[in-house]
């Protein structure tokens, strides 16, 4: 290898682009030759900046500066001289070093090209109406009308408060009742076979079957009824209608009769009637039929308790503490043994069965039945008929009580369920307090706390523990 090769293959030794046989010839001629040695020695400074040049912007400006200082340099020495080949060679070197920083600093110094996201398309979220009301209760299949396939399709029930938007029509099936909450606190509870359509949070159509409804006090309940042209014809949502108004906290239950007859039970509140004929208010107990817009009174009468019999599956579903149930309860108690058709009523409290229980009881167990007690022997003749088995710690406790029938029943009750009577029979309950019934109730007690885990509890108990 001589000094031109050498010369020519520096630049690529300093990169490290050589393999190992040229270098080891790079190696070899620079010991032996002091021009090349230095000639290196001038170049080895530069070095290190120009293997940064691409990682350290600072470092790459240095070596442009000097590669720029060579040039300057080596043309003030080499003009109108005529040097010898060393320098000459160190005027190309730095002509290189500063065409390959020419191009590197562009490359340092360019940003690195910024990527756009993807555009996603957004479909637009269709505007939904607020709810009028909510499906908060039903007793099997109900049905919504669906505008775009124009059929009635069930509501899924598996969504618990169904919301219902304005103009919605709901219908329930063959013995199958619900109930709805509009936005205003209304009350509405559809019988089987019933249609309405939700015309608002305080208004609603009734197209055929029954309703009931309850408004509170701060807001009013328009109920619409749709009319029929002739006996069995299809509602005309067009013609004319009759409208009721539950003004204030009242109660009212409307049917349409195959007739086409609409009758209306007043069960509690201030109700006011408007057909094509005028207006005409009902007061609470009142009941009147609309026939072709006229209003009138029936020959037979209506009572409110037995005509909302069909409403007791929706109150059962509740829980035997619902404070409607209680007050249905205590209501048809109340009528036992002071109106012609007592039977009728204790049958109400008897169609019940156990949900009947707590509210029985628990007038038993109150003051109020000492003043009262006719009805309180009516309640514990009914309890001891349709306890069940999780009323055993309060049957025990009614052993203590005043009234010798009530021990007595409440020992036979106590049999019945248990096959047991701690050496006392019901019969012995009637007699005055002794130790006999002493003994007797605390065997009871301990009994009960042996083997209460044997026997289900109910989650509302009477007698706390």
């Amino acid at each position: 290898m001589n000094c031109a090769d050498f010369q020519h293959q520096l630049t690529a030794w300093l990169a490290s682009e050589t393999d190992d046989g040229q270098a080891s010839e790079l190696e070899a001629h620079v010991s032996d030759c002091a021009d090349c040695q230095a000639l290196l020695a001038g170049v080895s400074h530069d070095d290190p900046l120009l293997r940064s040049a691409l990682t350290d912007q600072a470092a790459t400006q240095r070596v442009a500066q000097r590669a720029t200082a060579g040039l300057v340099e080596a043309k003030a020495l080499t003009s109108g001289l005529d040097l010898p080949w060393q320098a000459w060679a160190l005027v190309l070197l730095a002509t290189a070093a500063g065409y390959f920083l020419a191009l590197a600093l562009p490359l340092q110094r360019r940003p690195a090209k910024l990527e756009m996201p993807p555009v996603v398309k957004v479909p637009e979220i269709p505007q939904v109406e607020p709810p009028v009301a909510h499906l908060v209760a039903a007793t099997g299949r109900v049905e919504r009308f669906d505008d775009v396939q124009q059929d009635w399709i069930a509501v899924d029930p598996k969504i618990k408060y169904f919301a219902c938007p304005s103009d919605s029509r709901l219908r329930t099936t063959s013995n199958v009742q619900c109930e709805l909450k509009t936005e205003d606190g209304s009350v509405i509870r559809l019988n089987d076979q019933t249609e309405v359509k939700l015309l608002g949070s305080s208004s609603i159509q009734l197209n055929q079957g029954q309703v009931w409804c309850r408004s509170p006090g701060e807001a009013s309940l328009e109920v619409r009824v749709a009319s029929t042209s002739q006996p069995g014809s299809s509602v005309a949502l067009g013609g004319p209608q009759s409208t009721l108004w539950c003004v204030g906290p009242s109660c009212v239950m409307t049917g349409i009769r195959e007739s086409g007859q609409v009758q209306v039970v007043n069960a509690a509140g201030e109700i006011k009637v408007s057909t094509a004929s005028g207006q005409q208010q009902l007061k609470p107990g009142q009941v009147a039929e609309i026939s072709n817009g006229q209003v009138s009174t029936p020959a037979n009468h209506v009572d409110p308790l037995t005509s909302t019999r069909w409403m007791q599956p929706l109150m059962l579903a509740r829980g035997p503490d619902n404070a409607e149930l209680n007050e249905r309860v205590n209501t048809l108690l109340a009528l036992i043994g002071r109106a012609k058709i007592s039977t009728l009523y204790e049958q109400e409290i008897r169609a019940l069965g156990e949900h009947a229980v707590l509210p029985l009881v628990r007038f038993i167990q109150s003051p109020l039945a000492a003043s009262d007690p006719m009805r309180r022997s009516a309640a514990m003749r009914l309890t001891a008929d349709l306890a069940p088995v999780w009323l055993i710690p309060d049957l025990i406790d009614l052993l203590a009580d005043r009234e010798a029938y009530v021990r007595q029943l409440a020992a036979a009750t106590l049999y019945r369920l248990t096959a047991l009577n701690m050496n006392c029979s019901p019969d012995q309950w009637q007699a005055e307090p002794d130790e006999l019934q002493t003994t007797a109730l605390a065997d009871w007690r301990a009994w009960w706390a042996a083997h209460r885990d044997q026997y289900p509890t109910h989650r509302l108990r009477v007698t706390e523990e």
